[in-house]
């Protein structure tokens, strides 16, 4: 019965050494990058509900921002400055899609509001509820402003719908290349 022989390649001292701290650095500096995630992540997640796209949009605003932020700074591609950008485009669609497009339409500096006023809320003898504006006096008021406020809702659909495209538009033909 013939054994077979191993033949074992011995490596320099120095070289197990450098291979040894190569490892231990690995170790150290993956666990250490982790524990900064986790403390990054953290306000983000507790705050987080499961009920509302508003989480999942803050969720993907912040990834993408930490991105973001690596592609800028630290990326070594040659399409890291391009897809630095995309990035940020995604982010601010995900931005604008959480905190919504009421203060643009409807906010003290709209159209809207220097037309009609502030909002009052007011309640009759039965409890009911009715929504006016200041400067509504009349019913034909109250009808404009109504009509007026159908238009708004109707155009802050559209740029919803608009920004969801872009987004998802970009992320779809981008987002495999986002690598560094």
């Amino acid at each position: 019965m013939v054994k077979k022989l191993k033949m074992w390649k011995w490596k320099s001292k120095k070289e197990n050494i450098f291979e040894i701290f190569d490892k231990i650095y690995s170790f150290i500096f993956h666990h250490i990058t982790s524990i900064k995630n986790l403390i990054k992540w953290f306000p983000l997640i507790y705050r987080d509900r499961q009920f509302d796209h508003n989480y999942l949009l803050n969720i993907m605003e912040f990834k993408l921002s930490l991105m973001e932020d690596y592609f800028k700074n630290h990326g070594i591609t040659v399409s890291s400055e391009k897809d630095s950008k995309r990035i940020k485009i995604c982010k601010n669609l995900c931005k604008r899609l959480s905190y919504g497009y009421s203060e643009m339409l409807y906010g003290e500096n709209s159209s809207h509001y220097k037309k009609w006023g502030s909002i009052e809320i007011l309640t009759d003898e039965e409890h009911k509820l009715s929504i006016k504006h200041k400067n509504c006096k009349t019913d034909k008021d109250f009808a404009d402003e109504k009509k007026e406020h159908d238009k708004l809702m109707k155009r802050e659909e559209y740029l919803q719908e608009q920004d969801l495209n872009l987004l998802f538009k970009t992320m779809k033909k981008y987002m495999l290349g986002w690598w560094d």
